[in-house]
């Protein structure tokens, strides 16, 4: 095989590993059986991301952002408790509490935020209600920003702190 037949055949096999990569992106979720299949499914709708994804160890911000609002939301519409969602999550029930914390922090905070996780929260309670109907959800409508009150940026804390239970505490 000459060298220009060899790239050729390259880039065909490059065109191919594409084309099954964007199937696999449009392949359709199936009907969840249940009310966390409901949740994953919206949360894998809305972020475009892969449930093994979600699951994974990995630790990018947007990630860990969309894993916060899975717990929360199977926390919050699945009503599972902290170590079923753990175990579904492969996570500690400790880490869910912390998730959990996240989301209401942010939700009290940052109205954008709080608007973006009730679209979520109502769209898992819909298709919780109808399984066969789909979310009309488009991952380009969910900019997940990266908490401005992060302690680990260094930044201002936070007006109001929030408990995993969600009473708000205002600071003296």
């Amino acid at each position: 095989m000459t060298r220009p037949e060899m790239l050729s055949a390259l880039d065909q096999v490059r065109r191919d590993l594409e084309a099954i990569t964007a199937a696999l992106r449009e392949e359709p979720l199936p009907a969840p059986d249940n009310a966390a299949g409901a949740v994953e499914r919206v949360i894998c709708e809305a972020s475009g991301l892969r449930l093994e994804t979600l699951r994974s160890r990995s630790r990018p911000e947007p990630l860990t952002e969309w894993r916060h609002l899975l717990a929360y939301l199977l926390y919050t519409v699945a009503m599972m408790d902290k170590s079923a969602i753990g175990r579904r999550m492969g996570r500690d029930h400790s880490a869910i509490g912390h998730s959990v914390s996240h989301v209401l922090f942010r939700r009290s905070n940052e109205v954008a935020y709080d608007v973006q996780v009730g679209t979520l929260t109502a769209a898992a309670q819909a298709l919780r209600a109808n399984p066969l109907s789909a979310p009309a959800l488009q991952p380009s409508a969910f900019s997940l920003q990266p908490c401005p009150f992060s302690p680990l940026r260094g930044s201002v804390a936070a007006p109001r702190a929030v408990h995993a239970v969600g009473v708000v505490h205002s600071k003296s």
